[in-house]
């Protein structure tokens, strides 16, 4: 994230106040309300459209900004999930009029009658945050180091599987071959394979896949064999989805999700 994206604080119409560095929207003329941690996508979305004014936003600006500059590769279906994942957060906050309109076959814009005004974080903010981060060096993981762990997981998990199935080919049959995953739950019909490195020093939450099949979203009856990789001291995982289980003779297709937990 940018220096001039870390002190921007956006406030729509003297109510909402949305932070784009910590990915929090919360009301600041009604205490009664819980603030709303959005996951990154969803932040991004609701960045770039504040950030237009009244600008139409194609939806191919979104792909690009969103996900494509991070690598990955989403349907239109996603686009929509995470514009109404920001619309339920708004309507959480008690926010009943149009924020974010759609127009037909386009993307998405401001309201018309939406005032945004854009501010900077004050320098002492800056400073107990730099302060906090330093603090908990040890648990906190900046966005590019994540991206890192989360390739590095990805590239040792492909290097297991080539490793083993090397060793099947040569000398065993299917059923003596281990990757080093076991199947440890089954989610809205996908099969849930974890890492056996990482089960030992980690529980995996099954509400982060829960969450992780409803906004992509996965189609476990297309593609419901799911290998997750977590590092122990990050919620940060790579989650490699095929349409068979990797140990098949057939030809296994397979895509990599990195999620923010």
């Amino acid at each position: 994230m940018s220096i001039e994206k870390r002190r921007l604080l956006f406030l729509v119409n003297d109510t909402l106040e949305f932070d784009p560095e910590k990915k929090i929207l919360k009301r600041v003329d009604d205490n009664s309300f819980s603030e709303i941690k959005l996951n990154t996508p969803t932040s991004e979305c609701l960045y770039l459209i504040l950030s237009r004014g009244n600008q139409i936003i194609p939806q191919d600006e979104f792909f690009k900004t969103v996900w494509e500059s991070n690598g990955e590769y989403v349907s239109l279906n996603t686009l929509y999930q995470n514009i109404s994942i920001l619309r339920k957060g708004l309507k959480e906050l008690g926010i009943v009029d149009e924020i974010i309109t759609t127009v037909a076959k386009k993307g998405f814009k401001l309201h018309s009658d939406v005032r945004v005004s854009i501010r900077e974080k004050k320098s002492e903010t800056l400073s107990e945050t730099n302060h906090n981060n330093k603090n908990e060096r040890q648990y906190r993981i900046s966005s590019g180091t994540l991206g890192l762990i989360a390739l590095s997981l990805v590239l040792i998990g492909l290097v297991i599987m080539i490793f083993y199935q090397s060793i099947r080919y040569f000398a065993y049959s299917p059923k003596e071959v281990d990757y080093g995953y076991t199947e440890t739950a089954m989610v809205d019909g996908c099969h849930i394979y974890t890492f056996n490195v990482n089960r030992k020093k980690k529980e995996l939450d099954i509400n982060v896949i829960k969450r992780l099949i409803e906004e992509y979203p996965i189609n476990c009856s297309i593609n419901g064999h799911l290998y997750v990789n977590w590092q122990e001291y990050s919620n940060y995982y790579s989650v490699i989805t095929c349409n068979k289980p990797v140990t098949t003779d057939s030809i296994v297709d397979c895509k990599t999700i990195f999620y923010e937990g």
